[in-house]
């Protein structure tokens, strides 16, 4: 399968669930997320540190876990870091950018199902979509990436292993929920 079609199948999914959480691990960090597509893209994340970020209402906040609620404006003085981290990941986190990342790899193999193990201690039946090849993409080599899927589009899994700068990591994300409501504060209010 061709990395165009894949990241075509991929977004139109994101779409069509509206909205989705996740977890992600590595061996450095670990992440929760949410986010919905209404009039536009949103999504809040927590991190293992304390950081928060979220992404509502045209605006970007980030909370260093001892600040409270602080509007990210890149003209703000002292906000440079800050809107950086949140920049990025809001980036990296946007439906777009998946489509772009899944696309840099050319060809892609889908295997059998099987039954996978979770992170969540549970096992489901699930097809494996690996990149052929490692890839590049915004400045990293991805050495490996793999989505365990349920059905076309719908990933429960995510693994991956990237490399940058001479550091390399391995990352596993876990999608936990597809559709329904989730929570994403509001930081204005």
């Amino acid at each position: 399968m061709s990395g165009n079609d894949l990241g075509d199948c991929m977004v139109d999914y994101l779409a069509f669930a509206g909205s989705g959480a996740s977890q992600m691990t590595s061996e450095t960090a670990s992440s929760r997320m949410v986010w919905r597509m209404r009039d536009a893209y949103e999504a809040y994340a927590e991190l293992d540190s304390g950081v928060r970020m979220a992404v509502t209402g045209g605006a970007a906040w980030v909370d260093f876990g001892d600040t409270g609620w602080v509007k990210v404006d890149r003209t703000t003085p002292g906000m440079e870091v800050g809107f950086g981290i949140v920049e990025a990941w809001r980036e990296m986190t946007a439906p777009e950018m998946m489509r772009g990342m899944i696309a840099a790899a050319p060809v892609w193999e889908v295997g059998p199902t099987r039954d996978v193990e979770l992170p969540d201690g549970t096992s489901r039946n699930l097809a494996k979509v690996s990149a052929a090849a490692p890839f590049n993409w915004g400045g990293a080599t991805l050495y490996a990436m793999t989505f365990w899927m349920e059905e076309p589009g719908r990933m429960i899994l995510q693994e991956a292993t990237a490399g940058a700068a001479g550091f390399t990591a391995t990352s596993t994300t876990h999608y936990t929920q597809w559709g329904g409501e989730v929570d994403i504060p509001d930081p204005a209010s």
